[in-house]
């Protein structure tokens, strides 16, 4: 394909430096999506196109870290600090003494420390937090006082920072409804998430026999075993496919939710057609040899998998929930959108969509609106000179 040899074309932003502050990087958050395998895929691609890129970590006491995916040439600078105080700390005098010329944070907690420095070192360098989920979905069940905090925290909070970014509209529409924050003060970038790595990686041999020739369509999910991901649905769901079509489904990821889906596995009659095999270090050599993507999750903030399927032809069916599926298949125009929670709507959903898939090639144009040159332009541009940016500009021609 030719959009995974094109040669990045943006120069004018070589030598700047950029330090990115997340998750601590350890094996098993390597697995797949979220925060980590994100900002992993923008690093590199800042790397590609001439930036000085440092990855700021805390990672627990007696934990290495694991950088397997980063380019050889990122430096990852490792802080030992256990309490936020410390961390504090350290980060405030990385800044004063680095002074990288852009901070990009992601993830609350992270989004919290990164504005405080800013706040208390009154640094030049640019800080820009980053919200990557659908925080009112994801509040829900928590007591009424932390979701207060949270809501508090980032009303007051977040504006100390220079900038702050949304993975999805939905997600930025979310977070100026339940805050202070102005619409005008939130930036919609999309994830780097279709990138040469992506496809590498998926064209690794798998050795499994249910992806061998001849043998029935695998359905697959990905995620970790949460509430999040609704799985359970998922399971429901296909209990009701297979009665009419010879298929298996199988979920990767690993999480607290495993007994309870094992024993409805179980309860379904289901264990000689539905797999769970924890985390596999390689999941998407399992996504390009499935026959269909299902995406069952209560919220997101912009589901990374879903455009990788899409990027490796696999069909797609998915959740209408916040944030993210909707305005990945633009309405439902590249894949069913089925209500959350509901196992018959998306058994059906699925059925049509293994009978009939839409054209792999339409799928695959519409998941390179999520990568190459128009994304890392768009967080280049704000990161490194305040500039307010229309994705829509950044449109590539037949996405």
């Amino acid at each position: 394909m030719e959009d995974r040899e094109q040669k990045p074309r943006i120069r004018q932003f070589e030598g700047k430096r950029i330090a990115v502050f997340g998750p601590c990087f350890r094996e098993k958050d390597l697995s797949h999506g979220g925060i980590t395998t994100n900002l992993f895929n923008l690093s590199n691609e800042f790397n590609r196109r001439g930036v000085y890129v440092e990855i700021i970590a805390f990672p627990p006491k007696n934990t290495p870290l694991s950088t397997p995916r980063l380019a050889p040439d990122i430096r990852v600078v490792a802080f030992k600090a256990k309490h936020k105080s410390g961390q504090l700390m350290k980060l405030s005098r990385y800044l004063k003494t680095s002074r990288p010329d852009a901070l990009f944070a992601a993830g609350h907690r992270y989004n919290l420390l990164a504005a405080w420095s800013k706040r208390i070192t009154g640094d030049a360098t640019r800080v820009v937090l980053s919200v990557r989920n659908n925080v009112s979905r994801g509040l829900e069940g928590e007591n009424m006082i932390n979701t207060w905090l949270r809501w508090r925290s980032i009303s007051r909070f977040y504006p100390w920072a220079d900038g702050i970014s949304a993975v999805s509209r939905g997600v930025a529409d979310d977070l100026t409804a339940h805050t202070r924050i102005r619409p005008e003060q939130v930036q919609t970038l999309f994830n780097p998430v279709v990138t040469p790595l992506l496809y590498e990686r998926a064209e690794a041999p798998l050795d499994h026999p249910w992806f061998s020739p001849d043998e029935p369509p695998v359905i697959l999910g990905i995620g970790r075993l949460e509430r999040q991901k609704d799985f359970g649905v998922l399971i429901r769901a296909f209990a009701e496919v297979r009665l009419q079509q010879d298929c298996r489904l199988m979920i990767l990821g690993e999480g607290p939710l495993r007994p309870k889906l094992e024993a409805l596995v179980a309860e379904l009659g289901l264990k000689e057609d539905v797999a769970l095999p924890g985390f596999v270090e390689n999941p998407y050599a399992y996504l390009l040899r499935a026959g269909l993507f299902v995406l069952s999750s209560l919220f997101e903030g912009l589901p990374t998998v879903l455009i990788e399927a899409m990027a490796l032809k696999v069909p797609v069916v998915a959740t209408d929930c916040p944030s993210g599926p909707r305005e990945i298949l633009e309405e439902g125009r590249y894949g069913p959108l089925v209500p959350m929670g509901n196992a018959t709507a998306l058994a059906g959903a699925m059925l049509k969509t293994l009978a009939t898939p839409l054209d792999p090639t339409a799928l695959q144009r519409r998941a390179a609106r999520f990568g190459g040159d128009g994304v890392i332009e768009a967080h280049l541009r704000y990161l490194l000179s305040s500039e307010t940016i229309d994705i829509e500009s950044f449109r590539r021609p037949g996405s």
